[in-house]
């Protein structure tokens, strides 16, 4: 072959993989004052970088980086804790991230106030900001949630959805189905819901101080076992682990009752509890145990791995009617499902 076309030719193969390269993000640690702690202002960078894993996915050529990847490629020593601006854009350039975002939350005269910025690094552009105060933390991390979402979606192509079965549904919700072992040899149905793999069942595997409602083996084999925060840590099999918030509330943007059983849920005044199951993730109602039972049929409590204060955690509790999130002592027993580590 000759010499001259074949370099030529290398020249437009790198050209070409060039054109092509993933576009790469960034979110920066969440800088802020002591009155968060750092595994509050953790919990936020998680949650913008899940909003933008989401609106910016990897079959539309984008690369979340994270957070190993960034600290990796961090300058020893540099602090972002006062690093706003042009400073935000040559830390992008420094770690080879396209866009970089980064958020900053305050606690002032008792409200809590955000502000997240997202760049450009390549011109120093502002793509976007959202600056945000509201009267409780809840009230603004939903609002996080929602801003990063507008954010993301400047720099992102539309998605297209498909159609299944009359429903809308995006390529990442199709779920498939399979089967994990614990560490006894209990066998879990697992279900795949937007590039998440999940138990589809309940844990059920008997350790020390695990619980069977009202201490009748025939629930621990319909709800599986109630489990405290620490045990819930450790149960899940190799590969797998405890969910992290965030973790639910991607799955949360699920229309609530096609995520629930369609039986074990009471009637209460003529009307049922069941839901569709339509994504068979099946969620029944536990209960939980205080060293009281309380709520089988009626409620169920899941535990995050996600601390809120000492000695609390944050748990997903799916009631009838509605969802929401809410902390507890880690000392009660709840329900466990397991994810697939990514």
């Amino acid at each position: 072959m000759n010499r001259f076309v074949f370099i030529t030719g290398l020249a437009l193969l790198a050209l070409s993989e060039a054109s092509f390269a993933a576009k790469k993000i960034a979110v920066l640690e969440t800088t802020g004052d002591a009155s968060f702690s750092k595994n509050e202002k953790q919990y936020v960078t998680d949650k913008i970088r899940e909003r933008a894993v989401t609106n910016l996915p990897s079959s539309q050529d984008f690369e979340v980086m994270t957070r190993d990847g960034i600290l990796a490629l961090l300058p020893p020593g540099k602090s972002l804790e006062k690093c706003e601006g042009k400073c935000l854009t040559e830390i992008g350039k420094k770690i080879s991230a396209d866009y970089v975002c980064q958020a900053k939350i305050n606690q002032v005269f008792g409200s809590y106030a955000v502000n997240i910025e997202l760049y450009e690094t390549t011109n120093g552009k502002l793509m976007g900001s959202f600056t945000q105060k509201k009267a409780s933390i809840d009230a603004l991390l939903a609002d996080i949630e929602k801003e990063s979402d507008r954010l993301f979606k400047a720099i992102a192509p539309q998605k297209g959805n498909i159609e299944k079965n009359g429903n809308s549904q995006t390529a990442s919700e199709k779920n498939t189905a399979g089967y994990v072992e614990d560490m006894q040899g209990n066998k879990y149905r697992t279900v795949t819901i937007r590039k998440q793999t999940w138990m589809a069942e309940n844990m059920r595997m008997r350790i020390e101080n695990s619980s069977c409602y009202d201490n009748d083996k025939k629930n621990c084999e319909k709800y599986g076992r109630l489990y405290s925060w620490e045990d819930a840590k450790k149960i899940c099999p190799t590969g797998w682990s405890l969910p992290k918030k965030f973790d639910y509330e991607i799955l949360m943007d699920i229309e609530y009752d096609k995520l629930k059983s369609t039986a074990g849920w009471s009637t209460i005044n003529n009307a049922n509890g069941n839901g569709t199951d339509n994504y068979k993730f099946s969620v029944l109602p536990g209960g939980y145990d205080t060293g009281m039972f309380s709520d089988i049929g009626k409620n169920a409590y899941f535990w995050t791995s996600t601390p809120r204060s000492d000695g609390y955690a944050w748990y997903l509790e799916f009631g009838r009617n509605s969802s929401k999130f809410a902390s507890n002592s880690n000392s009660v027993k709840m329900s466990v499902r397991c994810i697939k580590n990514p």
